[in-house]
C-alpha cells in the first residue's frame, strides 16, 4: 500500500511531507479582488452581487478514512454516485461535525514525528459537491477559491486533478477553465489532517481539520487585473502626499489577445467623489503574461 496513492500524485515525493513543495498548480498570491460588470457594482464591492461569483458554501457530500494510503481513484471519479455519503457544512471543520476530534496542545506536538515527518495513521477527509457554470462565463477564465483549508489538500475537477497546496490560514486559488464544461460541473477535494506544515503552524490553540473558510468561483475576462497594489507617501519637498498604484495585468493564451490594450485608474475620496483618473495609454499584450503598470498622482 502506497502512503500517496498515484491518483493524487505520481512523482518520487509525498507532497504533504516534502517542505520544498508548497503547491502544485495554485495561483500566486493576490489581493483577493472581483470582477463586476459596471462601476456601480464595483463600488458597492459586494462580490455577492455581481454575475461573475458564485459561492460554494454549503452541504457538501463528505466521507473519512483513518490514512491517504486507503483511497481509491473511485472517489474523485466525476461518475461516482455519492447519494449515501453523510453531508457536511462547508465551510466547517470536520472535527467538529462527528469525525476525528479536536486536539489541544500548548507547547507540545500532537504527535512524536520530527520534521517533516507525521503519523502514517493521518486522518483524511474526502469532500464531493456539484457547481452549474452559467451561460454568461462560457468563454471566460474560471477560478475557485479556497479561504483556508486545514492542513493539506488536493483538488479535482470532473475526474481531473487540478493541483495540491497547504497552509491551514492562507487563502488560495486554483484554475479551473481547462477542466470545466457546459453546464453542471464536479469539484472533489481531499483533505489530510497533519502534513510538513503542522510542524510551523504549531502553538497554543485547538488543532482541527477541513475546509474552515469559504469556498467560491469566480470568472474574468481572458484579459484581467492580476493584482493591484497601492502605496501612500510624500513627494520629494514634502509638500505633497503622492499615491502609486501598482497593477499587474495577465492574459490568457489564446486567439485574439495579440491586441492594444488600456487600464484606467480611478482614485476616489470617502465622500464617493472622484479625486484623480489617470488612462494608461495603449499597450500590445503578449498572450500568457503579465504585464506591470504603476499609476502615480498627487492627492489633493
Amino acid at each position: 500500500m502506497k502512503p500517496c496513492p498515484d491518483f493524487l500524485h505520481s512523482g518520487p515525493d509525498i507532497p504533504w511531507i516534502n517542505p520544498e513543495c508548497t503547491g502544485i498548480a495554485n495561483l500566486p498570491q493576490r489581493a483577493h479582488l472581483h470582477s463586476f460588470e459596471n462601476e456601480a457594482q464595483a463600488l458597492d464591492g459586494d462580490p455577492e452581487h455581481s454575475a461573475y461569483y458564485q459561492p460554494l458554501d454549503g452541504n457538501w457530500k463528505f466521507r473519512f478514512f483513518p490514512k491517504p494510503a486507503v483511497l481509491e481513484a473511485e472517489v474523485i471519479s466525476q461518475s461516482l454516485n455519492d447519494s449515501s455519503w453523510e453531508s457536511i457544512e462547508v465551510p466547517g471543520n470536520w472535527t467538529m461535525q462527528g469525525h476525528d476530534q479536536p486536539h489541544y496542545t500548548n507547547v507540545q506536538m500532537p504527535f512524536p514525528d520530527q520534521p517533516p515527518n507525521i503519523p502514517e495513521d493521518n486522518p483524511t477527509g474526502v469532500y464531493r459537491t456539484h457547481f452549474h457554470l452559467p451561460e454568461s462565463w462560457d468563454q471566460r477564465r474560471i477560478l475557485i477559491h479556497f479561504g483556508g483549508v486545514e492542513s493539506a489538500f488536493f483538488v479535482f475537477c470532473n475526474g481531473k486533478r487540478v493541483g495540491f497546496a497547504k497552509d491551514s490560514r492562507t487563502a488560495v486559488e486554483f484554475d479551473l477553465t481547462p477542466m470545466v464544461q457546459k453546464g453542471m460541473n464536479q469539484i472533489s477535494v481531499v483533505v489530510i489532517r497533519w502534513s510538513d506544515g503542522s510542524h510551523l503552524e504549531d502553538q497554543d490553540h485547538w488543532w482541527m481539520a477541513g475546509i474552515h473558510r469559504n469556498v467560491y468561483l469566480r470568472s474574468t475576462e481572458k484579459v484581467y487585473l492580476e493584482d493591484v497594489f497601492a502605496k501612500t507617501g510624500l513627494n520629494e519637498e514634502m509638500t505633497e502626499d503622492i499615491s502609486k498604484s501598482r497593477c499587474e495585468v495577465g492574459s490568457m493564451k489564446g486567439p485574439n489577445l495579440d491586441g492594444l490594450w488600456k487600464v484606467n485608474c480611478l482614485i476616489r475620496r470617502l465622500q464617493n467623489e472622484p479625486a484623480y483618473c489617470s488612462e494608461e495609454s495603449p499597450w500590445r499584450k503578449k498572450p500568457g503574461s503579465i504585464s506591470v503598470i504603476w499609476f502615480v498622482f498627487p492627492l489633493r
